[in-house]
């Protein structure tokens, strides 16, 4: 590895990528849909929380309130997530992405010089993994993007393990494998693990195959043991969100690649472009979920020719180019999923197909086999095949350029919008030519040129991925201050959403100007990146606590006379809505603008609290008709209880609440009352949290249908409730554990 370091391609490919991100790293910033939406806010709260000496364990700002530390799609553990402590915010924040390029490079590199390629076959594998349409894409999707960025690196260390049998190889890959796991993406890791396990199996030939299965099962198991600390707490997040329940086929299989993108790749943007607001620019959206949740899929014409040469070569072993195509067909196959007539059985009863939430994700089948298949068709290249297939295709897409295209558009798209004749003539000229520069390169006999001819092919097509914005896009809005001094301490806002899909005001056909309106009005999840708290938000990523997210699909049914009973139980004293809503517990602060340039009402709710004292309870363990009857009817001083005893007593003399200390963990009142009753806490109920009065440990109930109450007697009480999962501290001394088994072995003689 120490000399793979220093070997000039790999600098030169590093340099590359900086130079392709450089508006990333000199003042521009990455922004697009997940990132403004998700995880941006995410690394905000998480940077804040160590700088202020806090271990994020609880989120108090989503949902109502939900896990952190537990939830792998914050990836708290990842290693480069320090950069949140030595650098601003929003310069760690694009650094880090534009580093997980580097790494998908170093990673890539390293492979193919494993395997014994040439340094610019090397150089070739890496393009091609770095700068495909799918990795390129994953970069709004940042656990993607963390746990691809290893996969490479994990096939190169088990490889080196059997071949050499040294330790060092069997440590790099337990640390490689661990980092897919703790990267946040268990779809990748699963895939990297497959491609690692089958081929330790059967390469090299020459190891026995008992050796083969214990290690494969050493490296395995070290590495899912190295990751506990982010995996077992993970899986209580899993257990209780909706991931757990089995979707449906139909939600399953919306974002399909349907047969007819498959043209894209070798043709870019061949269902139109995504870095616009229009809907016309993407006229793929009739075979998509109306927007493709991996935004290119493009490989180009000059790496999946080299891909084939390399599956047709000796240079790899007979078995590996075995498993390699195999992945490759599995994953071009499978990722057509709804659209295969066999798949709903597929679906059905094949085990943990779920784990992959949407089949264009088995594309990721194909990435680490392409990758490494394209770098070795450059050391068997070129012959006198390889040039006339590489002729062959430049001429027909030379052909379909000059006499077919607009057929077939009119044939898959038709109507056709105005702007496709425009936009697929640039697509198909780009795969034209690149296919013909990658002719000449192959006839000038020169792997320099060929590697040249894959890199400007990718970057080119690559450079509409991933869109920037100024940084000044993040900056605190005006309304956050307004929203915030109505919620004041423990209280939320509830943000509906906005009709404005197809009618967004903005000065031009940039879709940063679709985040810059999100974040100005605060919607969809935005608000918390701001440090308000927001509850009954949509459950976007499938990891909210179960019950907050049913009822957050409920309340958006209900009357406005019936969802403010329910949001006065939640604690939501702000609501941005364009729906006019008249109550005489509710008053209108100020009128906005939305998006589309309709009103946009803010509104105070008087009704709501973040603590009250109810003297009355009903037990109702049904949660469906315990959200009927809090919708029919809120009584601040009755609880509706999942389990208990029922009371129907009145306060004679109102309790006196005070919070005394407030964290992002721990929530700590002063009560005094002069009849016992129930503290009832407008956040979220969930496992881990421990609530003690006075000192004494006492059950923590589930009120309200998810929120969370105290039984407290009569008398001056100091009720506490602190957030302590104990799966986060098995898992982190379970980690730790294995970490000192592996460095021990590592270095005893």
């Amino acid at each position: 590895m120490r000399r793979v370091l220093g070997e000039r391609a790999l600098w030169i490919l590093i340099a590359c990528i900086v130079i392709f991100f450089s508006p990333a790293l000199l003042g521009s910033t990455f922004f697009f849909r997940d990132l403004y939406l998700l995880f941006y806010g995410k690394k905000v709260l998480f940077a804040e929380a160590l700088r202020q000496g806090q271990i994020p364990l609880w989120d108090p700002l989503m949902h109502g309130g939900q896990p952190f530390l537990n939830e792998p799609a914050n990836s708290p553990f990842y290693p480069f997530n320090v950069l949140f402590l030595v650098l601003p915010i929003l310069t760690a924040f694009n650094l880090l992405l534009v580093l997980q390029f580097v790494i998908c490079a170093l990673s890539a590199y390293f492979l193919g010089r494993a395997i014994g390629r040439s340094t610019v076959a090397a150089f070739v594998t890496g393009v091609v993994y770095t700068f495909c349409g799918y990795v390129l894409s994953s970069a709004n999707l940042l656990v993607l993007l963390q746990s691809t960025a290893w996969a490479p690196a994990l096939l190169a260390s088990v490889h080196l393990l059997m071949r050499e049998r040294r330790k060092r190889w069997f440590v790099a890959a337990a640390v490689f494998g661990a980092l897919h796991l703790v990267g946040g993406s268990a779809e990748m890791a699963a895939v990297s693990f497959a491609l690692a396990v089958a081929w330790m199996l059967v390469v090299p030939a020459e190891v026995p195959l008992s050796r083969r299965l214990a290690y494969a099962g050493l490296v395995v198991g070290f590495a899912a043991s190295l990751s506990l600390m982010q995996t077992l707490p993970a899986y209580e997040v899993i257990r209780n969100s909706s991931r757990s329940e089995k979707r449906d086929y139909f939600t399953f299989t919306q974002w399909s690649v349907a047969p007819q993108r498959l043209p894209e790749l070798v043709i870019p943007r061949f269902f139109g472009r995504t870095d616009t607001l229009a809907r016309n620019d993407y006229w793929g959206w009739r075979y998509e979920l109306g927007y493709p949740y991996i935004i290119s899929i493009y490989f180009g014409v000059s790496a999946l020719l080299l891909t084939i040469g390399g599956l047709t070569s000796p240079l790899l072993p007979r078995s590996g180019r075995i498993i390699l195509g195999g992945f490759i067909a599995g994953g071009l196959l499978f990722c057509m999923g709804g659209w295969l007539p066999f798949f709903h059985l597929f679906y059905e009863h094949v085990p943990l197909v779920g784990i992959f939430r949407f089949p264009v994700k088995a594309l990721q089948f194909t990435l680490v086999p392409i990758a490494l298949a394209s770098g070795a068709g450059v050391d068997a290249w070129p012959g006198r095949r390889t040039i006339l297939a590489a002729a062959a295709a430049a001429t027909l897409l030379a052909i379909l350029t000059i006499g077919f295209r607009g057929a077939i558009a009119r044939a898959l798209f038709d109507p056709l919008p105005p702007a496709a004749s425009t936009e697929l003539a640039r697509s198909f000229i780009h795969a034209t030519v690149a296919a013909g520069l990658f002719v000449a390169a192959c006839a000038s006999k020169r792997k320099t040129a060929i590697a040249t001819v894959v890199l400007l092919d990718l970057t080119f097509a690559g450079a509409q991925v991933n869109p920037y914005a100024p940084r000044e896009l993040f900056d605190r809005p005006p309304l956050a201050g307004k929203v915030r001094a109505l919620i004041g301490d423990g209280q939320k806002l509830y943000r509906t959403g906005d009709p404005y899909v197809r009618k967004l005001n903005a000065p031009s056909n940039e879709n940063v100007w679709l985040a810059w309106w999100d974040i100005q009005l605060l919607s969809r999840y935005t608000a918390a990146t701001f440090g308000i708290p927001i509850v009954f938000n949509d459950d976007y990523d499938g990891l909210a606590p179960i019950r907050m997210a049913h009822m957050g699909t409920a309340v958006e049914k209900l009357p406005w006379q019936n969802r403010l009973n329910v949001l006065s139980a939640a604690g939501a004293s702000a609501i941005l809505t364009p729906d006019v809503i008249a109550s005489p517990d509710v008053d209108r602060v100020e009128t906005l603008r939305s998006a589309s340039g309709a009103p946009l009402f803010l509104y105070r709710n008087r009704a709501s609290s973040p603590l009250r004292f109810a003297t009355g309870a009903v037990v109702m363990s049904d949660d469906f008709q315990a959200f009927q009857r809090l919708a029919q009817n809120f009584d601040p001083n009755v609880v509706i209880l999942s389990e208990g005893a029922p009371s129907t007593s009145q306060p004679r003399n109102p309790a006196t609440i005070k919070t005394l200390h407030r964290t992002m963990n721990e929530w700590t009142v002063d009560v005094t009352t002069s009849e016992a009753g129930y503290l009832v806490f407008a956040e979220t109920w969930y496992p881990g949290w421990q609530m003690t009065i006075d000192g004494r440990r006492v059950p923590m109930l589930r009120a309200d249908v998810s929120f969370s109450a105290a039984a407290v007697p009569a008398g001056h009480h100091i009720v506490s409730k602190r957030y302590r999962p104990p799966l986060v501290f098995a898992g982190l001394a379970a980690s730790v554990f294995a970490a000192l088994i592996l460095a021990f072995w590592r270095v005893r003689q």
